[in-house]
């Protein structure tokens, strides 16, 4: 085994050596670092949706791309009501 996965090994043996109550203590404190919380929470959704069927990623973009444009001609429709005054473009 290479030395990285070995002290992984060793450290995961040793969590499991804690107490109930030890470990509650250590996952809290890694749960406070933001860096490492986001980073669990991104593996536990990987882990969720490993089963899931996959799709095309220009199929995943398609709607991302329309909502978009849907913004920008919104954007787009203000500026023009601005620059001409007229106030039944605008939004309230």
């Amino acid at each position: 085994m290479k030395t990285k996965g070995a002290t992984a090994e060793v450290f995961l043996t040793a969590f499991r050596t804690l107490t109930r109550k030890e470990q509650d203590i250590f996952l809290s404190t890694i749960l406070k670092d933001k860096r490492l919380r986001e980073d669990l929470i991104d593996i536990a959704i990987a882990e969720s949706r490993v089963r899931d069927k996959s799709r095309p990623f220009r199929d995943f973009l398609r709607p991302l791309k329309n909502a978009q444009n849907v913004i920008l001609r919104e954007r787009s429709d203000r500026r023009i009501s601005v620059e001409t005054g007229d106030s039944s473009l605008r939004s309230e």
